[in-house]
């Protein structure tokens, strides 16, 4: 059991330091995280992007652990999870959830208990503070295909999306796969952007913009297309979902690579900062990686700086 109890304190450094890296190399290509009243989110890329969503809605999120207790085939872990809410919550329909701006103190328990190879893992989470918003998900995170052990699902009971960085802890397993490598480069647009879907509400402005045409250089290079969801407040900052598709060539291989679950925001002087997702298929088809972009306005339109680690496996 302590290898576990070294997974949990892993996992919860790296949710302390936002840090998609690490958490993405925690779940098994095929890990499945189901929330109430969304669909379930698939597969590696899809958990990560979750997390990312996460830690925009609620930016100073942190888990505190109390206490990891260990007897026999069962652990439990008491931890303090605390955030403010004070980014919009991009929904998958492409809709935002409005910041409430009010801060979260969060107190639970999950226990669980694992079976012989090959059985389950089952979690109960019971949180005593807040009183409201209750809600309940689990997590399948089963292990990669040629690694042995159990499979394990994490069923959990909480009170707002905060506790996800907490609800975690428990159901994770190591996953076999190449050593992250990390790479950067820039990228441009060639061509405007096609805006669709205008709308006003609640004093914000919805649009949707598709780039025909772009540009990636550096460890990633070919050329993409992207949608962005963009919402525009009164003080002239965004938040902004979408994703992107490349026909692209990383690691000496070429195939589709996909920047999914792009997510983030835009100041008022215009610089954008969102986080990524990525999975390829073709010659990139056991790709799985994530990462961060920056884009900043110049004379001659939008210019983007990205950073992000992969692996292949």
């Amino acid at each position: 059991m302590k290898a576990i109890a070294d997974r949990v304190r892993r996992l919860n450094a790296a949710v302390n330091a936002h840090d998609l890296n690490p958490i993405g190399d925690m779940y098994a290509d095929d890990a499945e995280l189901t929330w109430p009243g969304m669909p379930t989110f698939k597969g590696r890329q899809a958990v990560v992007a979750f997390y990312a969503q996460m830690f925009g809605a609620f930016p100073d999120v942190q888990v505190t652990l109390r206490r990891i207790v260990e007897q026999g085939d069962a652990v439990a872990v008491e931890y303090a999870s605390a955030g403010t809410n004070g980014e919009p919550l991009p929904l998958p329909t492409g809709e935002l959830l409005p910041a409430t701006n009010k801060h979260v103190d969060v107190q639970a328990l999950v226990s669980g208990s694992s079976t012989a190879m090959g059985g389950s893992r089952r979690s109960a989470n019971t949180s005593t503070k807040p009183k409201s918003w209750p809600s309940s998900g689990s997590r399948r995170i089963p292990l990669s295909a040629n690694e042995e052990g159990p499979m394990i699902r994490f069923s959990t009971r909480l009170l707002t999306l905060v506790l996800a960085a907490g609800a975690a802890l428990v159901a994770v397993q190591p996953v076999a796969a190449s050593s992250p490598i990390s790479v950067a480069g820039t990228f441009f647009f060639v061509a405007a952007p096609v805006p669709s879907g205008f709308r006003m509400a609640d004093g914000n402005a919805f649009v949707t913009l598709s780039f025909p045409a772009g540009v990636v250089t550096g460890d990633i290079t070919g050329n993409f297309t992207e949608q962005l969801h963009i919402v525009t407040h009164p003080d002239g900052s965004q938040n902004l979902q979408g994703n992107a598709t490349c026909t692209c060539a990383v690691g000496g291989r070429t195939g589709t690579l996909v920047f999914d679950n792009i997510a983030g925001t835009t100041n008022t002087s215009g610089v954008s900062e969102a986080h990524f997702v990525l999975s390829g298929s073709g010659g990139l088809a056991d790709l799985h990686g994530q990462g961060t972009a920056i884009v900043s306005p110049t004379p001659q339109g939008p210019f983007g700086v990205y950073t992000a680690q992969y692996s292949f496996g």
